[in-house]
């Protein structure tokens, strides 16, 4: 909850800059057609309210649609290649931060896409015994189970 609450007042102050970068030319273009007369009232208090009721409930949403958890089913041989499936995650353009037993926190290498995601790069992988728990960003962690995906069906012996 600590972590869907602080991101949810993230993506609300993000969506808010947002609109009001994109308003604010308007607001220009508004003031220069009445000739310097323009207060907050003929900008249009009805315009504002709808805008931040719907700037608050997609940053309420958005973080539930922008993170999942995904588990790659995997052989208890090739989890032993550990070396091979860091190899891959790290060609993916992920660094690892910490290891810890069976779970690994990876962030992201570029610190562009670390912006883009506003700081929320982080990632989780979990070593259970027949499968990889990948926790993160939905985009990388459909990127990086696709690359995992394709490295098992190349080196899985077939039975």
């Amino acid at each position: 909850m600590k972590t869907y609450f602080r991101r949810f007042i993230k993506y609300l102050l993000f969506f808010i800059v947002i609109f009001v970068l994109i308003n604010i030319p308007m607001f220009v273009q508004l003031r220069a057609n009445l000739h310097g007369e323009l207060t907050f009232s003929s900008f249009g208090f009805a315009r504002f309210v709808p805008m931040f009721a719907i700037a608050v409930a997609v940053a309420m949403v958005y973080p539930l649609m922008l993170f999942s958890t995904k588990e790659v089913s995997i052989s208890s041989k090739l989890l032993k290649k550990r070396s091979d499936i860091m190899s891959i995650i790290e060609k993916e353009g992920f660094i690892v931060l910490s290891e810890d037993g069976d779970r690994t926190l990876l962030r992201s290498r570029t610190k562009l896409r670390r912006i883009l995601a506003l700081n929320e790069d982080q990632m989780l992988i979990e070593f259970k015994e027949t499968s990889i728990i990948l926790t993160g960003f939905k985009k990388e962690v459909i990127r990086l189970s696709t690359a995992l995906s394709l490295y098992i069906r190349k080196n899985e012996p077939v039975a």
